[in-house]
Order: structure tokens, then C-alpha cells, then sequence
């Protein structure tokens, strides 16, 4: 997490010095359909029956398209996930609204449907995190779905006329329970890079 942190505020400072005057030579003109994906480097938190909270260190994927309803808001479907080398994931395919503050800082809010995959080592342990047991959840085996929330914030440090390049930092939280009485919060933290198309 500390290492997260620590790139978060190089990139922010970096990007609060140029955000008013940015390379682009005008603002992105925000109108109908519009598509993007950022990728960059995440960290998963598990916190298990109340326990302290399992890190997971990982790639961070989102994929999203939708529509800007005016230069201001877009409402846009997203696929959005961390997954470390050994395939565990935490995902979440949803809807959020994402509004600009400036012409180029924005934030955003939403939420969908998440899911966990916890791949087993085969080792009665678990690969994500020494202590964890390989199968976390007993109704569904090493995968469970539920709800949760997502948020983030972000600038358009570089804009042309029907493209945007951005620095975002996003979380998103998920809850899980199963019949044993197991109870699982998960909390995704992602820095990325990312490209929208208008």
C-alpha cells in the first residue's frame, strides 16, 4: 500500500502542476458515444471475519464504454479488475457516473455486481495469502458474487479534440458471507493510466 501511495501523489503533483495549462492545444469536446480502458498497477485488501486484512499486489484493468450526456457528466458501463499472477481476482461489472470539476479533473461514483476468485494452490493454502484456506467460500467453491460500491478521481492531463489521457486513482468494495459464517470485505486500490475515445 505504501508503495501505491507513494506513486498516487508523484503522479498527483505531477499532474496538479500541468493540469490548468496542459499540452493539449483545446478541451475535449464531450458528445455521444464514447469508449476507454487504463491499466496499471493495483492492490487487493481482504478482510476476513473482522481479521486483519490480507494484501494482494496485482494488475489493474478497467474497460468501459457509454455515453456523455453533456460536456460535464458521462454515464458509462465498466469491467474493472485486479488480479495477481497466481489468477486471483477481484472484479466488478457496473455503472457509474463520472462528473468534471474543472475541463480536466473529474470524479466518479457507482456500483455493480463483483465477484471473488480465490485460486487454490493445491497445498491447502492459499495463494493470495499465507494463512488463507485455498477454498474461502463453501457454497460456490473458490469463487463467490455479491454487490458493492465503486469511486475514484482523476485528471485529463492531455486532451485533443475526441481523445483524453488520464491519471486516475479508483476503489471499489465488495461484501461477502457464506453459510459457514464466513464474512469477507474486499477493498480494490488502483493507480492507472487510461485513454477515453469521443
Amino acid at each position: 500500500m505504501r508503495n501505491l501511495i507513494v506513486m498516487t501523489l508523484i503522479l498527483a503533483s505531477t499532474a496538479v502542476a500541468h493540469a490548468e495549462e496542459g499540452p493539449a492545444t483545446r478541451y475535449t469536446k464531450r458528445s455521444g458515444w464514447t469508449g476507454g480502458v487504463a491499466v496499471g498497477m493495483g492492490e487487493l485488501h481482504m478482510f476476513i471475519n473482522d481479521a486483519s486484512d490480507q494484501v494482494i499486489e496485482g494488475a489493474a484493468v478497467s474497460l468501459r464504454g457509454g455515453k456523455a450526456l453533456h460536456q460535464k457528466t458521462l454515464f458509462m458501463i465498466e469491467l474493472n479488475y485486479i488480479t495477481d499472477r497466481n489468477g486471483t481476482t477481484s472484479q466488478m461489472i457496473g455503472a457509474y457516473g463520472q462528473f468534471y470539476l474543472t475541463p480536466r479533473w473529474w470524479f466518479r461514483a457507482g456500483g455493480g455486481l463483483t465477484r471473488l476468485v480465490q485460486e487454490p494452490s493445491g497445498g491447502g493454502e492459499s495463494t493470495a495469502a499465507p494463512g488463507l484456506p485455498d477454498r474461502l467460500f463453501a457454497t460456490v467453491g473458490d469463487e463467490e458474487f455479491s454487490v458493492g460500491g465503486m469511486g475514484g478521481i482523476g485528471v485529463d492531463y492531455f486532451q485533443t479534440y475526441w481523445l483524453a489521457l488520464s491519471v486516475e486513482f479508483t476503489t471499489m468494495v465488495g461484501f461477502y458471507s457464506d453459510i459457514r459464517g464466513t464474512e469477507v470485505v474486499t477493498a480494490n486500490f488502483s493507480l492507472m493510466l487510461g485513454v477515453q475515445w469521443y
